[in-house]
């Protein structure tokens, strides 16, 4: 006959095992209820104080001038600023740009233009009109679409492209452990 702590511990569940299993995935559920309402972002000067300086001039330079310090969508295009200007007009009359800003030389063939987003700059819109620039990109030019909401954009595809590997990976390693521990497949 078993005796000891352990012993005693085992045979509640034991008498017990739908009981037990219902509470179990009940409080297993409760623990992960937050994440279903998370939110995914990118780090940017809402998660810092207000008192540091550099923070309280960029509050200053959006609210009073409007300038947005972390633009939402930049296109990058290896073509001159008068053509990526003309490509870039269409996008004035889009619900979610605020404003679309002069073409600007980076180096050698090479010109960005801002479309500044109306509202949060990660925000569910600014992802959308990401999704509609990058499906019709300046033609004849390789482009490239970056900024705050481009880059939460690929990070999300990414994390929900590999997340089933992920829970794959962990559920087979779990098993492999659970076998080598104990020997059985049943337990």
């Amino acid at each position: 006959r078993e005796t000891g702590l352990f012993a005693r511990l085992a045979r509640w569940p034991q008498r017990r095992p739908v009981l037990v299993m219902v509470g179990t995935a009940a409080a297993l559920i409760a623990a992960g209820a937050p994440v279903l309402g998370a939110t995914i972002t990118m780090p940017q000067l809402e998660g810092l104080p207000r008192s540091i300086e550099s923070v309280a001039v960029a509050d200053t330079l959006s609210t009073r001038y409007g300038n947005n310090p972390q633009p939402a969508v930049t296109v990058v295009a290896r073509t001159d600023p008068t053509s990526l200007d003309a490509w870039a007009a269409r996008w004035r009359a889009d619900a979610e740009v605020l404003q679309v800003e002069p073409a600007r030389v980076e180096g050698p063939n090479l010109t960005t233009v801002t479309l500044v987003v109306r509202g949060d700059t990660q925000g569910t819109g600014a992802r959308a009109l990401v999704q509609r620039v990058r499906a019709d990109r300046p033609a004849g030019v390789e482009s490239w679409v970056t900024g705050d909401a481009a880059v939460l954009v690929d990070v999300l595809d990414t994390l929900g492209s590999s997340l089933p590997w992920g829970f794959a990976v962990v559920v087979l390693a779990m098993l492999v452990l659970l076998f080598w521990m104990t020997g059985s497949v049943v337990v």
